[in-house]
């Protein structure tokens, strides 16, 4: 089951046993949330795994490949640009989820304020 939320349920205390129980979560959530890369394979050692990878920043973003696609938005044909990465958000406890940014870009090509989508199912393409 696949369950669309809106930005205010996007807690840790809603989505965790929500996930326990089988539910695919897809919403919007702040941008200023701390994201980070999965961590990189380490070799053996002693002690408990890492979590998180480096954390996406402004820079890390505008490095992600982004799609840009024409959808039927508001009545009308509009121009989206989608960035896409597979990321680990603290208040998940790490689990991995696929984030979006999304931005309608402007006649002019200039894209509005990106939003942020967070979909627990990490297999879902754009």
């Amino acid at each position: 089951m696949r369950l669309l939320i809106d930005a205010w349920f996007i807690r840790r205390s809603l989505m965790l046993p929500l996930i326990a129980q089988g539910v695919r979560i897809i919403g919007q959530i702040r941008r200023g949330t701390a994201l980070y890369l999965p961590p990189e394979a380490a070799p053996k050692r002693r002690g408990p795994k890492c979590k998180y990878g480096p954390r996406i920043d402004a820079a890390m973003l505008e490095a992600l490949p982004a799609t840009v696609m024409e959808l039927p938005l508001y009545g009308k044909v509009r121009t989206v640009r989608l960035r896409s990465v597979i990321a680990v958000a603290r208040f998940l406890r790490g689990l991995p989820a696929r984030a979006v940014w999304c931005e309608r870009l402007q006649p002019d090509h200039i894209g509005s304020r990106a939003r942020l989508i967070l979909a627990t199912e990490t297999s879902l393409l754009c």
